[in-house]
């Protein structure tokens, strides 16, 4: 990497940069932008030889039109499901509830409060269609929409407080 980049400084610092050939006395350019990586360009080249680096041969891409595509085989078809079989429920819509922005309160206050968790803000900001710059700006008395989440089932087995 650091002897690229002492190249490329070295190919700028002799006025042979390696975006195109310069005009040399009495030629003049035809426009055409060459970037040179190397191969039989001249000022490139030359830059290289004369630091003692010997640039590899030019090499071609592809020398032959490329090949067709082979024929896709086609797959089976997917199996069709049973007429008796009745169509998956779609998941049921989230319930919300709303609930009202006490004077001084933040949404990190009320995400504690409500979802247990004050790094929760993010998903009242989701639920409201919010930005953060719109939460700083909320009046006491906003009406915020929050996801009734359903209770977990207790656990086999657990302990009860004595």
């Amino acid at each position: 990497m650091r002897r690229s980049f002492a190249l490329l400084l070295l190919a700028l610092a002799t006025g042979t940069a390696a975006c195109g050939s310069p005009a040399r006395a009495g030629e003049t350019s035809d426009g055409t932008l060459t970037l040179e990586l190397g191969g039989d360009a001249g000022s490139l080249r030359e830059a290289l030889l004369a630091v003692g680096i010997e640039p590899a041969p030019p090499q071609r891409l592809r020398s032959e039109p490329p090949a067709e595509p082979a024929p896709v085989a086609e797959s089976p078809p997917e199996p069709v499901a049973p007429a008796d079989t009745p169509p998956p429920e779609p998941a049921p819509e989230p319930e919300f509830r709303t609930v009202t922005l006490r004077e001084k309160q933040t949404l990190i206050h009320l995400a504690k409060e409500v979802l247990g968790n004050g790094n929760r803000y993010r998903d009242l900001l989701e639920w409201n269609h919010w930005t953060e710059a719109d939460a700083r700006r909320l009046p006491a008395g906003t009406q915020v929409r929050v996801r009734v989440e359903p209770k977990a089932p207790a656990k086999l087995g657990a302990k009860r407080g004595k």
